[in-house]
């Protein structure tokens, strides 16, 4: 979704709330907005490397409502352009980024609720 929204200068924004809830959501919307402001767009896409489920969360009972994802990604092959389609990547930016992810299940979905990532080697 977020490889949508970004690839579409942050207009494809309707269905973030499918996969986002809480902060996650309103970061994903803030993201999209500053998309939007300052005309910019991806191109190409992210390479998902690996991704592991970490330890679930205390749940009640044993039913499991919230998991921690953990992720390496690629976006050596992304491009994120100005309106005039020139490269606006800053030179040194990472390409591998280390990517942790709360998830949480919401009215029968798994959403993401919270998430931080970090340029990293993995």
């Amino acid at each position: 979704m977020i490889d949508a929204m970004t690839s579409s200068g942050g207009v494809a924004v309707k269905d973030l709330p499918l996969v986002t809830t809480g902060i996650e959501l309103k970061a994903s919307q803030n993201q999209a907005d500053t998309y939007r402001g300052r005309r910019i767009r991806t191109i190409g896409s992210t390479e998902v490397v690996w991704v592991r489920a970490k330890q679930p969360s205390p749940s009640q009972g044993s039913a499991i409502t919230a998991v921690a994802v953990e992720a390496c990604y690629d976006t050596s092959k992304l491009k994120a352009v100005d309106a005039a389609g020139k490269d606006i990547r800053q030179p040194g930016t990472p390409t591998r980024w280390l990517d942790s992810r709360d998830v949480q299940l919401v009215a029968g979905s798994w959403k993401v609720s919270n998430g931080r990532n970090r340029g990293a080697k993995c």
